[in-house]
């Protein structure tokens, strides 16, 4: 009688290696937490489990757990640096990353293109992140102070497209139309506008005002009120909820002061209201070449520089620059090929979760660096920063060598790793 071979066959044959890089493809389902003992309630990783023995223990492996989150969930999977995954992170992992996938659906429109949808999925990624990270008892300064550290040496050009992208077609989503932004902020000075008098005016003074500036001008509201009361919550929670109102009050305060800065100089000019002083007139001026309400504009220099001699067209400049943005915006990302199209790749969010995090622990720990308060001086964003009586003295050459707040590292070195950069620390410019 021929001995009973016992060589490996068909799929044993593979090592282990191979196997968690095919099994961590195998689309991950969590097992249905309502009813643990149904056998239709078991997660894909369950069911994987069951094949034998050699199934079970890769499946239970550390190694199929991080390549899953890897494969499957690569937003996430970069912005926390990950080097480990546990099964209950796996989880938390695969249901926020559903949850985001839904708030996507929700925002985009039948005829969107995949350059919009990519915009808003990778921002309520990266905005999600920003959020998880304000958890201590003086969020409201240290989301202000996260977000313009990261406005100051993280969100380059495109970025900040991508990301006003995505919050203008939320703002689409939740404001389809005018009267739906009427009902929340029902004093809106900007209904002067549509007089054919201050067309005139404006006109008169070679302003050419657009259609588009007070839908502009909403949408700056609400883009900034998003970035500076991110720590009110995850933004793809909102959308789920169907959910603004711990915005409103920041929304209408931003839209009552640009827009009356613009209406008050349109009403002096027309000679209705005398000249006002010197120092009235700088803090109008000062505001809106600000960035508070446009934080996710590009800086213009050129604004002060060749400012011209006219106090209605120096107010004005800024609101014609933010409405033609808008129009070069729309056309990026709803006009352009999709290879012109801006973009956030995986290997620069990886490159994000480390600057985030170690400028959290900056801020959290040691405080304000004085360079970061001096730019933020410097671009009218210092109000937002100071929503706290505890003045730090931070030395402008601290470096940032804490370790990550959470389970990601960015001291990898395996083949997976995207960043080029050297993470020991970040210097008083906030380079990585």
């Amino acid at each position: 009688m021929a001995a009973i071979s016992t060589e490996p066959k068909g799929i044993h044959k593979i090592p282990n290696e191979i196997l968690v890089n095919i099994l961590a493809l195998v689309p991950f389902v969590p097992p249905s937490p309502s009813c643990p003992n149904k056998p239709d309630s078991l997660g894909s990783h369950d069911r994987l489990k069951q094949v034998d023995h050699r199934f079970r223990d890769v499946v239970d492996s550390a190694a199929l757990r991080l390549q899953t989150a890897r494969r499957q969930f690569p937003e996430q999977a970069a912005l926390r640096g990950l080097i480990t995954v546990s099964a209950t992170e796996l989880v938390d992992i695969s249901l926020l990353d559903s949850n985001i996938r839904l708030a996507t659906d929700k925002v985009l429109k039948k005829e969107a293109r995949e350059s919009t949808q990519r915009a808003i999925f990778t921002s309520l990624h990266l905005l999600s992140y920003m959020s998880s990270l304000v958890d201590d008892e003086r969020r409201d300064l240290t989301n202000a102070c996260l977000f313009v550290w990261a406005k100051k040496d993280l969100f380059h050009s495109r970025w900040l497209q991508v990301l006003r992208h995505a919050l203008h077609r939320m703002f689409d989503h939740f404001f389809p139309t005018i009267e739906d932004f009427a009902n929340m902020l029902p004093n809106d000075p900007m209904s002067i506008m549509t007089h054919s008098l201050v067309i005139q005016l404006l006109y008169q003074y070679d302003i050419r005002p657009s259609p588009e500036w007070a839908g502009m001008l909403r949408r700056r509201c609400f883009e900034s009120a998003i970035l500076l009361q991110n720590h009110a919550g995850p933004v793809y929670a909102k959308i789920l909820a169907e959910d603004l109102s711990d915005l409103v009050d920041n929304i209408g305060a931003l839209h009552d002061r640009i827009n009356s800065i613009l209406v008050h100089r349109l009403v002096i000019a027309a000679g209705a209201r005398p000249e006002v002083a010197e120092v009235e007139f700088k803090d109008d001026l000062d505001f809106v070449r600000y960035m508070q309400w446009r934080m996710l504009s590009e800086e213009r220099e050129d604004e002060i520089v060749n400012a011209p001699t006219s106090r209605l067209s120096q107010i004005s400049i800024p609101y014609v620059r933010e409405a033609s943005n808008d129009s070069s915006l729309h056309y990026k990302f709803e006009m352009c090929n999709a290879g012109d199209t801006p973009s956030i790749s995986i290997r620069e969010m990886k490159g994000a979760g480390s600057f985030l995090r170690k400028a959290f622990a900056t801020i959290s720990k040691q405080g304000v660096p004085n360079h970061l308060e001096r730019y933020a001086e410097a671009r009218g964003l210092f109000s937002i920063m100071s929503m706290s009586d505890d003045n730090d003295e931070t030395e402008d050459d601290e470096d940032v060598d804490s370790a990550d707040e959470d389970n990601g590292s960015d001291d990898e070195d395996e083949a997976e790793s995207d960043v080029d950069e050297d993470d020991d620390g970040m210097d008083e410019d906030g380079e990585v």
